[in-house]
């Protein structure tokens, strides 16, 4: 039996960063919930998750772009660092393999790039 911290996401691609060793993704997914008064209300949520490896790397910036919607598989991955003489602690997610499952549509409709940017719950 193998052991891992696992993830799936959904969703459509907001913003792409390129850095030295990665690429951060953030994709937005829709969730959706009954409110007091019964109506089904709609939040976005966001997940910036992390692509490793220069193959990886070329491979995702040739394929995919702002808009698209994807489809992720990956882990995460615990990791600590010091700076200026404090421990950091967080969680990495990182993606292992991603297909396109819709390319951007041609659309007037703008994605949020941020959660400020993005619909209030009601």
């Amino acid at each position: 039996m193998k052991d891992e911290a696992s993830f799936q996401i959904k969703g459509a691609v907001v913003n792409i960063r390129e850095f030295e060793k990665s690429i951060k993704v953030t994709v937005s997914k829709n969730t959706y919930r009954k409110n007091n008064e019964d109506k089904l209300v709609r939040t976005v949520k966001f997940t910036t998750v992390t692509i490793l490896g220069d193959k990886n790397r070329k491979n995702f910036m040739k394929s995919v772009a702002k808009g698209d919607h994807l489809h992720i598989d990956g882990t995460l991955e615990d990791t600590r660092f010091e700076k200026q003489g404090v421990q950091h602690y967080s969680v990495d997610v990182i993606a292992t393999r991603w297909a396109v499952m819709d390319k951007k549509r041609q659309s007037k409709v703008e994605l949020p790039e941020t959660e400020a940017e993005a619909p209030k719950a009601a």
